[in-house]
């Protein structure tokens, strides 16, 4: 959880609030704690909550099952260049997905 200072002079995220003692009344000495700002001691903070970010949904265009051979695997490298990723791998059998990013707007 996260915190940010609201005063205009100020106006910086923290993560734990200060703690300031205030005096009620000084005769029965009766004391409260209150919340504020560690750098400028302003008691007016809130809770920060940082804005949503956009989110993507992967469509999946390709998928294509490549079999392990002995020696180099030049392929396969050329096949992650071209954006495939590896999704599971079974025996001597890898799995690939070319994702297609799509934006969703929320």
């Amino acid at each position: 959880m996260k915190y940010q200072c609201l005063s205009e002079s100020c106006g910086k995220l923290f993560m734990f609030p200060a703690k300031l003692v205030v005096g009620l009344n000084q005769a029965i000495q009766d004391h409260t704690e209150v919340h504020a700002c560690p750098y400028c001691h302003s008691i007016d903070i809130e809770e920060y909550v940082a804005p949503p970010l956009p989110q993507t949904v992967e469509e999946v265009a390709n998928v294509y099952i490549y079999d392990l051979t002995t020696g180099a695997q030049s392929q396969l490298d050329q096949l992650l260049e071209q954006g495939y990723k590896i999704v599971n791998r079974y025996s001597k059998q890898y799995h690939l997905e070319k994702p297609k990013p799509v934006e969703v707007k929320a």
